[in-house]
């Protein structure tokens, strides 16, 4: 018998004492997203206009209360690296609000789960800024003078 083995039945029963949900089977979860303005959901919003991000997580149909969110561009391979954001389950759901440059975006919500459930990571969600129509200005300008006195009018209108 190798002198190392008591150690590692030794570390085996002591990870397993302190995580005892090592030995219990993990309730599968599954998290849904969802990109809302004003509380209406949204796939066009534009530019400037508050979006919220929601996520959704239950574990069967029990609404799960912790673990946390991860909020992500959804071309991000690992998703916990470089997080759009993060945010605490409350209640069976999480919330992120941004406001967006003008593009198209793409949205994932990874569940990092608390002890006995497992991970799972939502749908990608897409959401479209358009650039806004830059505004078209017009100007007007005469200048008269008369006894000795010059009157200017100018108007600048968008």
């Amino acid at each position: 018998m190798s002198p190392y083995f008591p150690r590692l039945v030794f570390f085996i029963a002591l990870v397993l004492v302190s995580h005892p949900q090592a030995l219990s089977a993990q309730t599968a979860t599954t998290t849904n997203l969802s990109l809302l303005s004003g509380g209406a959901p949204v796939t066009t919003v534009t530019a400037g206009t508050m979006v919220t991000m929601s996520a959704t997580v239950t574990g069967g149909t029990s609404p799960i209360t912790t673990g946390t969110i991860y909020f992500c561009d959804s071309v991000v391979k690992n998703c916990m690296i470089m997080p759009t954001a993060t945010a605490q389950v409350v209640n069976g759901s999480a919330i992120f609000k941004t406001v967006l440059a003008t593009g198209s975006y793409s949205f994932t919500a990874m569940y990092v789960p608390a002890a006995g459930f497992g991970a799972s990571t939502s749908s990608a969600v897409t959401l479209t800024v358009p650039a806004s129509a830059a505004p078209t200005l017009s100007q007007s300008m005469t200048a008269s003078y008369s006894g000795g006195r010059y009157d200017f009018d100018a108007s600048l209108s968008a």
